[in-house]
């Protein structure tokens, strides 16, 4: 049976969630898949089941038209000769352009035959108050319409996978111009924003749960304080799962009731963290 290994960044579980959805779906199609978060997974590590595998898939989210500085860094850890078949795939909320492209582009330089490209939309974790209403929401009902959407796109994907039919989504001149707007201004203004998120001390209890979960450890426990050092990559794990909801966003404070906490009830962010910080 062939095998497949499927790295993954998620900062709040979507992801995540599609990483596992798609590895059940080609499992189902006799492809034995298993899905890595790259948090868990040393370089030499991830080297050695590249090795073993058939098939390679990565999996991210999309920041301004871009991949997570924790994926770029992955991607760049990782060369493989000959070429191997790989496919890669984004989690987006409304769009990306590019965004599935822009991985593959860089997968490619490192030796892997991407033949599979693929865009999900999944519920839309910015809970920060950026706008005078809310762009996300942690409703259930709002979040299984999306779902339902990407658990089609998954089985999609996973048949053309295991029948060896190329499908790319996002590959052409139009979403790399789309990208490009969004891409531009995130690039040049992003290290503006690598101390955006930092717990209010006057909610903050130090139950150093954000210290925990944050995939860069850019929040640190000193003297009674929880302070950052300048790398954040706003996955907003920390402003999501702060129990008390204490994050603040560039010095505001959380608004629009809950934060999304996950894409199915339940979700535990623990299950993406670990020992490998790449920033």
């Amino acid at each position: 049976m062939p095998k497949a290994s499927i790295f993954y960044f998620s900062g709040t579980g979507n992801t995540w969630w599609v990483a596992n959805e798609l590895a059940a779906a080609l499992s189902q199609r006799r492809i034995e898949a298993s899905a890595y978060s790259i948090e868990q997974i040393a370089a030499g590590r991830a080297a050695e089941l590249v090795a073993a595998s058939d098939l390679v898939g990565f999996g991210y989210p999309i920041y301004g038209s871009d991949l997570p500085l924790p994926m770029q860094r992955f991607i760049v850890e990782i060369e493989v000769r000959p070429a191997k078949p790989a496919f890669v795939f984004c989690t987006q909320w409304l769009w990306s352009g590019d965004g599935a492209s822009l991985g593959a582009a860089m997968l490619r330089a490192r030796g892997f035959e991407v033949r599979w490209g693929e865009h999900f939309h999944m519920p839309s974790n910015v809970s920060v108050p950026v706008l005078p209403w809310p762009l996300h929401t942690d409703a259930p009902p709002a979040k299984a319409k999306y779902l339902r959407h990407s658990s089609f796109r998954v089985q999609r994907l996973a048949e053309h996978i295991a029948q060896g039919r190329l499908f790319y989504r996002g590959f052409n001149t139009l979403s790399t111009v789309a990208g490009l707007l969004q891409r531009a201004p995130y690039r040049r203004h992003l290290h503006k924003f690598r101390d955006a998120l930092a717990p209010d001390p006057a909610r903050c209890t130090r139950c150093t749960l954000c210290v925990r979960l944050c995939p860069t450890d850019n929040l640190l426990l000193e003297h009674d304080t929880i302070r950052t050092v300048g790398r954040c990559v706003l996955c907003l794990r920390c402003y999501s799962f702060c129990p008390e909801y204490a994050m603040l966003y560039c010095g505001r404070a959380h608004r629009h009731g809950p934060p999304f906490r996950g894409p199915s009830l339940g979700f535990d962010p623990f299950a993406l963290i670990g020992p490998h910080k790449r920033f």
